[in-house]
């Protein structure tokens, strides 16, 4: 910021002075309604207590109301008094001298380029710090900071293109680190939970990492090594194995004929000997009615064909 502000100190000091401007032209329109009706209402009360003591001088007015109004008129005025001095200041058109400015970019050449905030840098470039109160929740929460230098006030620094490029970097490279910590955090609860699930686990299965079962050949329940395990051994296993081998060359015997297909439905049956055609019952049904039908109009025809000879 300080080396962009050498770079060119005249339109620097320029900008400094429009930016004034443009705070004294912003006051509030509140405020200067509140002073005009202030003066009006002093103006109001110079009146009253002036008829008052009239009232009180001609006898027409008692004593002691005379002292209560007065002093009920007099607080009122005093609190005027005090607060159109502190609105006067407020609403007062300042003008930022050719001094003050210079002595401020002075004091940002004194520190050029600096490395940390110092105390004493704080104390020669700000006057104050106006905290405001912080607004919305959690990831929403924002709180508005003011910082009013000295012998210029308020004033926001426009950010050169590198330090643009810097703070955007910096944005990139910190939201890329809070997503880096958010997945090794999700890392890290997702092996605790693996770590207490197993623990679990192993605890409900007397010690063992899969629950008890039982195998499939022998009916003895064992504890599995693996998820697919379904015999409790070697010797269980080997004589399963030999077990679907030997049924499987029983059923091949059985089936001396090969697999064909049913003459009526077209489902593949295994035939019991060479001249079955047919899968089924249902199958056999069918086509016998087709038969009988198929003899049937054979007949007529040949009836008929003796009848026109």
């Amino acid at each position: 910021m300080a080396k962009h502000i050498i770079a060119d100190e005249k339109a620097f000091a320029m900008e400094l002075r429009k930016s004034w401007q443009e705070q004294v032209n912003s006051k509030p329109q509140e405020q200067k309604e509140e002073l005009t009706r202030a003066k009006r209402r002093l103006e109001e009360l110079d009146r009253l207590i002036g008829g008052l003591y009239e009232n009180y001088m001609t006898g027409t007015l008692p004593e002691k109301q005379y002292r209560s109004l007065m002093k009920r008129y007099s607080d009122e005025q005093a609190e005027l008094d005090k607060r159109t001095v502190e609105l006067t200041e407020l609403l007062q058109a300042k003008t930022a001298s050719v001094n003050d400015i210079e002595r401020f970019i002075k004091i940002i050449k004194k520190y050029k380029e600096p490395t940390s905030l110092t105390a004493d840098m704080a104390r020669e470039l700000i006057d104050k710090i106006v905290i405001h109160e912080t607004v919305g929740r959690k990831k929403d929460r924002q709180q508005q900071v003011d910082i009013y230098y000295n012998f210029i006030g308020q004033f926001d620094f426009a950010p050169t293109e590198e330090e643009i490029r810097e703070a955007k970097i910096k944005a990139e490279q910190e939201l890329a680190e809070k997503e880096r910590l958010r997945k090794e955090r999700a890392k890290k609860s997702n092996e605790a939970f693996q770590k207490r699930a197993m623990a679990a686990r192993w605890a409900a299965n007397d010690g063992h990492k899969f629950p008890k079962r039982v195998c499939e050949y022998c009916g003895k329940e064992f504890y599995p090594t693996g998820s697919r395990q379904k015999y409790c051994g070697a010797d269980c296993l080997e004589a399963h194995g030999k077990a679907e081998a030997e049924k499987r060359r029983s059923q091949k015997k059985e089936r001396r004929y090969p697999q064909r297909n049913c003459k009526i439905c077209g489902k593949a049956f295994w035939p019991s000997h060479s001249q079955e055609i047919l899968c089924s019952k249902e199958c056999k049904i069918i086509n016998y009615n087709r038969n009988h039908l198929a003899y049937y109009h054979r007949k007529q025809s040949e009836k008929k064909a003796k009848s026109k000879e």
